[in-house]
């Protein structure tokens, strides 16, 4: 059960259903292949019918991360996040005027991050102003880390023993990907050695993705898109 590490995504999870487009992930898992293909006819296959019957999973813990950790999943800067905040529609586009002389601004403040200004000398001069309503930025995305799996619907029904699972234990969740990302992303031989790890041991392997959302809601299926963080 060896680990992989990728770029990181965003999980567009917080966008209301009629305004998303282009979605990635199917909702519509009752149709989906039980028993994924590569595994079907094996004894494999059998031993993963054997424990969607029986509901025996099991779950890889948080602290496991620390042990995969890899500069593809260094945290992603305070821009950056601003950057898909805005995309996601939970924060209105800049607007790159100089809030001192109304010029086009090229430079933005260092603390707050959302004043702009043209030159040092505008921001100095408007600084007595501004600093009654400069604030240190506070993000309203969270990065946490989870494990991409495909969407077969054997990995569904690991989604809802991860649900009923006791919220104290310390385990990770998973993101669930279309199966054309998830291929995107770790390849053919990762969709089947997640599936094979799933059948033999219970549990995905770590296919470790960096995900920006709320860490409560990134095992569950949502209707969105995921796009790559560069």
């Amino acid at each position: 059960m060896s680990a992989q590490v990728k770029h990181s995504v965003i999980m567009e999870a917080i966008i209301p259903p009629a305004n998303r487009s282009n979605s990635l992930i199917d909702v519509d898992y009752k149709n989906k292949v039980q028993i994924p293909p590569c595994i079907a006819d094996s004894p494999v296959g059998e031993k993963l019918v054997h424990r969607i019957m029986s509901d025996a999973w099991s779950f890889h813990t948080a602290s496991e991360v620390q042990q995969v950790r890899a500069p593809a999943l260094e945290p992603t800067s305070t821009n950056g996040m601003l950057k898909h905040e805005r995309t996601l529609g939970l924060r209105e586009e800049p607007v790159h005027i100089c809030a001192h002389c109304g010029n086009r601004g090229l430079m933005k403040c260092s603390q707050c991050l959302l004043v702009y200004y043209c030159t040092t000398r505008c921001q100095k001069r408007n600084w007595k102003q501004h600093k009654k309503t400069c604030t240190p930025l506070e993000l309203t995305l969270q990065e946490h880390f989870a494990i991409a799996v495909p969407d077969f619907k054997c990995f569904f029904h690991y989604k809802d023993a991860l649900e009923k699972r006791n919220s104290d234990e310390d385990v990770l969740s998973i993101c669930i990907l279309s199966l054309e990302k998830f291929t995107e992303m770790f390849g053919g031989e990762g969709v089947f050695r997640t599936c094979v790890d799933l059948a033999l041991y219970g549990k995905p392997s770590m296919m470790i993705i960096n995900v920006c959302g709320d860490s409560s809601q990134s095992m569950r299926l949502f209707d969105c898109g995921i796009e790559k963080i560069e």
